[in-house]
C-alpha cells in the first residue's frame, strides 16, 4: 500500500471517527462505542509517531551511507593528480638514466611507483 493510499485511508477514518463522535453526542449511541473510537484514534496516533520515526531513521541512514561512501573513497582511491605527479617524477628519472635501456630497471621503477602510491595514500 502506497503512502498516498494509506494517507487517504487515514483521512477517511478520521472523518468516520468524527462523525461517530457527533452521532454519540446527539443520540447517545452509535454502532461503535466511545472507547472503541478512542482505541482507533490511539492506533492512528501511534501509526503517525511510527511514520515520523521511520522518516527520521531513513534520514539518519542516508547520512550514514553518504559518510561511508566518503570514507570508502578516501581509504581506497588514489587521487589522479598524485598518480600523474609520480609518473612525471619517474619519467624524469628514466630520462636522466638514458644509459640503462634494460627493462628490468623500468620494471623496478614501476614497482617503486606502485609501492610508494600504496604507502603514501
Amino acid at each position: 500500500m502506497s503512502n498516498k493510499t494509506s494517507d487517504k485511508e487515514v483521512a477517511s477514518l478520521e472523518i468516520v471517527i468524527k462523525d461517530c463522535r457527533e452521532h454519540l453526542k446527539i443520540y447517545g449511541e452509535a454502532f461503535i462505542t466511545a472507547s472503541e473510537l478512542d482505541r482507533i484514534e490511539n492506533v492512528l496516533a501511534e501509526r503517525e509517531q511510527k511514520d515520523e520515526r521511520i522518516k527520521e531513521l531513513e534520514e539518519e541512514l542516508e547520512k550514514a551511507n553518504r559518510q561511508l561512501d566518503l570514507d570508502y573513497v578516501e581509504e581506497n582511491f588514489i587521487p589522479k593528480q598524485k598518480v600523474k605527479d609520480k609518473i612525471e617524477e619517474y619519467d624524469r628519472k628514466m630520462t636522466e638514466d638514458k644509459g640503462h635501456p634494460n627493462w628490468v630497471v623500468t620494471d623496478r621503477i614501476v614497482m617503486n611507483v606502485l609501492e610508494e602510491l600504496l604507502e603514501d595514500k
